[in-house]
């Protein structure tokens, strides 16, 4: 934004590594609602990939570059994101260590418009509703994770 003259330059080399991957929020290459990013951080040799607003099936090319994750977060509501089927696709093809659903609605949370999360927790055989709204990497392993709505 406007505050770059805040920010100093170490020349440490980052613990974080950020990598960006290009989508759309749709499947008119953004002609609906525009760009997406996907962003896959690398931390403590750890990789999580955030799928923002994605609203597409992903190509060949995107699929190679999320794989080897230990956590993706994916939206499954569908209308403004991909959905359910669309979600649960990408996650049978990049095979994440743990997913993490977003993006539905949930009760009174959520856009009216969106569907519940139920249609895609359905398509994988191990599910784990989480108390909490937040987790630590290595906690789970080959899992659904599903966290708890902190709007609830």
């Amino acid at each position: 934004h406007n505050a770059r003259e805040r920010v100093t330059l170490t020349g440490r080399t980052p613990k974080l590594e950020v990598e960006t991957i290009d989508s759309f929020h749709d499947d008119q290459e953004g002609r609906l609602r525009g760009p997406n990013k996907i962003h896959v951080l690398t931390l403590a040799g750890k990789r999580i990939a955030h799928l923002g607003d994605l609203g597409h099936p992903l190509s060949d090319s995107q699929i190679a570059r999320l794989q080897n994750l230990d956590v993706m977060l994916i939206p499954v509501g569908g209308h403004y994101t991909i959905n359910a089927q669309e979600a649960a696709e990408i996650v049978q093809d990049t095979r994440p260590v743990v997913t993490v659903p977003m993006h539905y609605r949930d009760g009174e949370a959520g856009w009216e418009v969106t569907s519940g999360v139920q249609a895609f927790l359905d398509r994988f055989p191990n599910v784990i509703r989480h108390d909490l709204s937040s987790f630590t990497i290595g906690e789970y392993e080959d899992c659904l994770l599903l966290l708890k709505n902190p709007k609830l």
